[in-house]
């Protein structure tokens, strides 16, 4: 499915490798094929004293096609439960499609060793015909290399839409991080959706410049196959195609609060998204 109106995963396989090393950051759900995401610090720096983080931000979209405008607002966050263990979650109130709905949601990451870590997520939520009745994702990374600086990933996804749609996705990818300030994200999607077994396939790719607790600016680009996509109730679109370019920017006013913004243009056959999101996160 991965719907452009939708979450296409709760936390991407960097946002992971950045929390089990100790990182407190809100995380930016993804409303497009590819979602943004936030980056901070490198996946071997050393467990942080602050175990709690707040995110509170909204958002506007301007659609063309004769759709009518998006806006929403979020409010996410984090736990280190301890030096194995972190949570995450988020709640997402927004109108599209001339639909009011309100997407939450819940991830465990588990730390095992220094290679080795996973994730566990579970979504759900209320009204909206775009968000999914259940969504459920698991991740596998490991680190290699003498420095631990690439990170490959394996995960899967099961959506389970308010309609008769389901979706079952595989996930491959892996991130390199340079000598600061670059990382560089790519990720491959397979997707398989019923009923009808479409076949779609999405790849992404997202540079990040910058360093934690100053500023990082995220470019990410993806474009690819779309299986199905809920743009209202009792309104779908299916087997398709689809690009996104999205810029990030994460900017610390302090050493504990700052501001996340993103910018995003997103395109179909059927309509074109332009817009933004805005948040102020704390660190506690």
């Amino acid at each position: 499915m991965f719907s452009s109106s939708l979450p296409t995963r709760i936390f991407s396989p960097l946002m992971l490798t950045l929390m089990v090393t100790g990182l407190t950051f809100s995380s930016a759900f993804a409303l497009t094929p590819q979602e943004n995401i936030n980056l901070s610090q490198t996946p071997n720096q050393p467990i942080q004293e602050r175990r709690t983080t707040l995110e509170v931000g909204g958002q506007h979209y301007n659609l063309t096609g004769n759709q009518a405008a998006w806006d929403g607002a979020y409010v996410r966050g984090s736990w280190k439960q301890n030096s194995k263990n972190v949570w995450n979650y988020e709640i997402v109130p927004t109108k599209r499609f001339n639909e009011s709905g309100l997407f939450y949601s819940a991830t465990l990451t588990r730390n095992f060793d220094a290679n080795n870590y996973a994730s566990l997520a579970l979504g759900s939520s209320q009204g909206g015909s775009y968000f999914p009745k259940l969504r459920v994702d698991a991740f596998m990374h490991h680190k290699l290399l003498e420095k631990r600086n690439l990170v490959i990933n394996l995960g899967t996804t099961y959506y389970k839409a308010k309609d008769t749609h389901n979706d079952q996705t595989l996930h491959m990818g892996g991130t390199y991080y340079f000598e600061k300030p670059w990382i560089v994200e790519t990720e491959w999607t397979h997707n398989n959706s019923k009923p009808g077994n479409i076949k779609a396939n999405y790849v992404s790719t997202a540079i990040t410049y910058g360093k934690n607790k100053e500023g990082m600016l995220t470019v990410r680009y993806g474009k690819g196959k779309e299986a199905y996509q809920a743009i209202g109730e009792s309104q779908t679109i299916s087997s398709f195609y689809s690009n996104i370019l999205s810029v990030n920017y994460r900017y610390w006013l302090a050493d504990d609060m700052g501001v996340n913004m993103t910018a995003e243009n997103y395109k179909n056959y059927l309509y074109k998204r332009r817009g933004v999101d805005v948040g102020f996160f704390k660190e506690f």
